[in-house]
């Protein structure tokens, strides 16, 4: 009976510290489109489809932002930054010997950042430090400039 007893108590001790590890499974998720979470803002983007919304789950960083000509031309997309941090400081984005970029967004779409900070860290910047406002946004971003 006590074999019985201790068994199960350890099977109930394994059970418990598998827990822990599930919720840290899911904190590192960084973005969310619709239900489905992301590791990073860029594999939500690329999941992303013509007026879906991504949101950001937390300060993150990561690589630049690069969405190709036409995905989102109709509806469009947002990036609600959540009122957290995205920080460049990974691979720069651009045409082909030019990625010197931390977004790049092409031509025919429809994008809105809002609520956030897109940063780019220090030491991916050129010599001239982009505005520090430029895309900092509680009200979005379009072609035509701040909304």
């Amino acid at each position: 009976m006590k074999r019985k007893l201790l068994s199960i108590l350890l099977t109930l001790c394994l059970a418990f510290s598998l827990l822990p590890t599930t919720a840290l499974a899911d904190g590192e998720k960084v973005a969310q489109v619709g239900e489905t979470k992301y590791a990073t803002l860029a594999e939500a983007i690329a999941a992303a489809k013509d007026g879906d919304t991504v949101k950001l789950l937390r300060d993150c960083s990561g690589d630049g932002i690069q969405i190709p000509a036409d995905k989102f031309s109709t509806q469009g997309l947002t990036i609600d930054f959540d009122h957290h941090t995205y920080t460049l400081n990974g691979t720069l984005v651009g045409s082909t010997g030019s990625e010197n970029q931390a977004a790049q967004f092409l031509k025919g779409n429809k994008i809105t950042l809002k609520n956030g900070i897109f940063d780019v860290a220090a030491e991916k910047r050129g010599s001239k430090d982009p505005d520090p406002e430029l895309f900092r946004s509680d009200t979005g971003w379009n072609d035509a400039g701040r909304n």
